[in-house]
């Protein structure tokens, strides 16, 4: 449901409302993904949220970078 989820963070974020916790991003998620069923979406909302307070993780932590540099510096550590 990425596409949903970031077109609602961006439609809140143009408007001018404030998502600075995870309680408010979650509730934003929450929001994109009311046209799930009732009966899935408390589980959807929270796989959800889990792959989207991952992906902040990765970008904060630049952890594709990190990976990056270790996988160029493998070679020769091997040899």
């Amino acid at each position: 449901y990425a596409t949903e989820i970031a077109s609602r963070i961006t439609s809140e974020l143009k408007k001018g409302t404030d998502i600075s916790t995870t309680t408010q991003l979650r509730e934003v998620i929450e929001s994109a993904l009311q046209f799930i069923p009732a009966n899935e979406r408390k589980e959807a909302v929270k796989k959800s949220c889990q792959r989207s307070f991952q992906a902040l993780r990765i970008d904060v932590n630049s952890e594709f970078e990190v990976l990056h540099e270790f996988l160029e510096k493998l070679p020769n550590v091997l040899a």
